[in-house]
């Protein structure tokens, strides 16, 4: 547990969510868009599927409304505020349980699946940068938690779909080390801290109506994977979602824009969870040692 930035956590889940369901044309067209007629999901595929025969176009996740007016489609996380949880504080501010003093940050990565013979039985693994501490998840594969780890090599189950060039996203927190390279002790330390309760809005935005019936869908697909997501996390916890939303971001429009088309359309998810916030009991001690001139 440590300082956790909620908007750039939702902002890499969500993205790397619908890349993924727009990297599958089974899934999104067999399975999350199934009920949506051919002549509103074909159009949609050919421009925003991330596969060979469509055009890649990426939905992009950002924190303000493009500066240009927007052809395509795009996701906008916005920061509603957050609150100290009353009802959950405790005396002496000591908020946080114990932690591992070798818990280092929580990194991202995309590591290429290796695939070893030598023993006589096919292995599949992948390496990352840093030394493991824990594994948070691998999205691409399920039960990613639970896999066996040495220095910076994970063991994964059989694959038989990927190859040398299959890539996956690794999701863990690396192990702290001292400037010889050594991991430092493992013993457990007390975090100072306090329990907030955050909230985001995330809209999925487009000037096409055909193309917000399909996004539609992809919020509803979206929202069920990240509350997922954010139950299997450590830091964030009790999400709950509200979908809501009018067909029409008014105060974007104008008279200008209107005969072009330009009026934006949305869907909206609000997202609040609860967070602990904290830092280690040493940190105080650290920074009296640092000059600031």
């Amino acid at each position: 547990m440590a300082i956790n930035s909620g908007e750039l956590y939702l902002q890499d889940k969500i993205q790397s969510i619908m890349n993924g369901f727009l990297s599958s044309p089974y899934i999104i067209s067999e399975d999350i868009l199934s009920e949506v007629p051919d002549s509103i999901k074909n159009p949609f595929l050919k421009t925003y599927g991330l596969y060979s025969g469509a055009q890649g176009t990426e939905i992009p996740v950002t924190f303000t409304f493009p500066e240009k007016k927007q052809q395509g489609a795009f996701i906008l996380i916005q920061f509603k505020g957050s609150n100290e949880d009353v009802d959950n504080s405790s005396i002496g501010n000591v908020q946080a349980n114990t932690a591992s003093y070798q818990e280092g940050n929580e990194l991202k990565e995309k590591a290429t699946v290796m695939i070893d013979n030598s023993s006589g039985k096919t292995e599949y693994y992948v390496e990352v940068s840093h030394p493991i501490f824990s594994i948070s998840n691998i999205p691409e594969i399920s039960g990613s938690s639970k896999f066996k780890f040495s220095g910076n090599r994970i063991e994964l189950p059989s694959l038989p779909f990927a190859n040398n060039g299959f890539k996956v996203t690794v999701y863990y927190s690396a192990l702290r080390t001292d400037s010889s390279g050594n991991a430092m002790k493992d013993k457990d330390v007390i975090r100072y801290g306090v329990n907030m309760i955050e909230g985001y809005t995330i809209d999925f935005c487009s000037t096409n109506q055909d193309t917000i019936k399909c996004l539609t869908v992809l919020l509803m697909a979206s929202m069920i994977y990240l509350r997922k997501t954010l139950e299997d996390n450590d830091d964030f916890y009790l999400p709950n979602i509200t979908l809501n939303g009018s067909d029409l971001i008014e105060e974007i429009n104008s008279a200008t824009d209107t005969p072009y088309g330009q009026q934006l359309f949305y869907r909206r998810a609000e997202l609040t969870y609860k967070v602990t916030q904290s830092i280690m009991s040493d940190a105080g001690d650290r920074l009296s040692d640092i000059n600031i001139e």
